[in-house]
């Protein structure tokens, strides 16, 4: 899938820009990811470099990509964005980015409505496609990878006192404050309640809108409205969690992973 992703998207590319040039053609991308491990993105287009070379496509891509672990950010890839489409020439052919961001680059994105046909559009989940590509009524992208949260408990510690795994957010707090007190009992002040991966950077962005997602009305229902009920009992829980559980302590460093974690959501 990951292949024919990049396919159709550069068929589209060659078909509405270039035309059919004979000559060989180097496509760019630029590409974000929050940390140096690009593994994915380079077996992806070593998939697509060498399916080229293989069929004598004559198109070889190119990528480059900017992570936080060297010092880049979504600014800076909205920076490099800008700068590249203002040019006369783009350096730049295709584009991925985060897109809880999507606001910020759709005037520089190019509506796919009309360009893809409803056969490619079909072969991606409707949900994602309409929540997640769509913006103000225009397609401005495919989905090339979805990021899950993986919510992690000491099992270890509900074993110890007999304790199931939660599965409300008022369950963990009350399992999670009952082993605390009761670990702290054996001197153990080093174990941390919860920690939701708040950080002042794009995880915690994603953290928060997956948070008050958890409290839509039913599985299928959409993000909650900023007025409804749902979005303030939401926050109201956030709220709740850091002063019971967490000891205001629900942000996330590298180094917590060496102590020991009850509660501990991860992106993956």
């Amino acid at each position: 899938m990951r292949f024919w992703i990049f396919f159709f998207i550069i068929i589209f590319i060659l078909k509405n820009h270039v035309g059919n040039a004979l000559e060989p053609i180097e496509l760019n991308i630029l590409a974000f990811y929050y940390d140096n491990d690009t593994e994915f993105y380079s077996t992806i287009v070593k998939e697509f470099n060498e399916y080229s070379e293989k069929n004598n496509k004559n198109i070889k891509v190119n990528i480059e990509v900017l992570t936080n672990d060297i010092g880049s950010s979504t600014e800076k890839f909205k920076s490099t964005l800008e700068s590249a489409i203002k040019k006369k020439k783009n350096r730049y052919d295709i584009y991925v980015y985060e897109n809880i961001y999507i606001s910020l680059y759709a005037s520089r994105l190019l509506n796919l409505n009309g360009y893809l046909s409803k056969d490619i559009i079909d072969m991606y989940d409707p949900k994602i496609i309409s929540e997640l590509c769509h913006y103000r009524g225009k397609l401005l992208g495919l989905p090339i990878f979805l990021l899950y949260s993986v919510f992690y408990s000491n099992r270890t510690l509900l074993k110890k006192y007999k304790k199931p795994i939660p599965k409300t957010w008022n369950e963990m707090i009350e399992t999670g404050k009952f082993i605390l007190s009761e670990e702290r009992k054996e001197n153990n002040t080093d174990l941390i309640g919860f920690n939701g991966l708040f950080t002042n950077d794009i995880l915690g962005t994603r953290s928060t809108y997956e948070f008050i997602y958890s409290f839509r009305d039913s599985v299928d229902a959409k993000f909650p409205d900023v007025k409804s009920r749902s979005f303030i009992d939401a926050l109201k829980m956030m709220k709740k969690i850091k002063e019971e559980l967490s000891s205001g302590r629900m942000r996330f460093h590298r180094t917590l992973i060496r102590k020991k974690i009850f509660f501990l959501k991860l992106n993956k």
